[in-house]
């Protein structure tokens, strides 16, 4: 009961005779329905159990709810839930590659500032120096990821030592060694 009558009250806001939502869906046409509908749609997926009751009901259908009429009208529509996820992805293909797009940039910029930086150069420098291990001074177990291995002391990040003596990594990075 609970189900149906958010799924009322989610249907009331696309304001489209079922018809016209069963033929957008078949057709895939994305003038009809938006992301914003096929996101309410792939939450208005009958269950097994819902096809199953409604296919079984002998009564008018007149007398059906508006959402058991929905559910009606979509039934025939073969794998729904598939059908609603690809016409989603399909309608959102193109922004997600802008933005994808948009951080590679990003990504790409900032490479190429921590390739051109001297500090960073410095501290990866000064991380090779002490043997590449992300504990400063303990190795992991073989077992364990280098990722995985945590600072005994967290006084440890502020004495790296480099061949001009120990600085701290902030001191570093801010290119207060050079």
């Amino acid at each position: 009961m609970k189900r149906s009558h958010n799924i009322s009250i989610q249907l009331s806001g696309i304001k489209l005779p079922f018809q016209t939502i069963k033929n957008a869906m078949l057709t895939l046409d994305d003038r009809v329905l938006g992301v914003s509908h096929l996101e309410v749609l792939l939450g208005a997926v009958p269950t097994p159990q819902e096809v199953e009751k409604l296919l079984a009901y002998k009564g008018d259908l007149d007398n059906l709810g508006q959402v058991e009429q929905y559910f009606l009208a979509i039934i025939p529509i073969p794998r729904l839930e598939q059908r609603i996820k690809a016409f989603l992805f399909r309608s959102q293909f193109e922004a997600n590659l802008r933005k994808v797009h948009a951080d590679a940039e990003v990504l790409g910029s900032t490479a190429d500032v921590l390739r051109e930086n001297g500090s960073f150069k410095a501290v990866l420098k000064a991380v090779l120096q002490v043997g590449g291990d992300p504990c400063l001074s303990r190795k992991p177990p073989r077992s364990l990821p280098a990722t995985r291995c945590t600072m005994r002391f967290p006084d440890e990040a502020s004495r790296v030592r480099t061949r001009a003596g120990f600085f701290s990594a902030l001191k570093i990075g801010s290119g207060g060694c050079n």
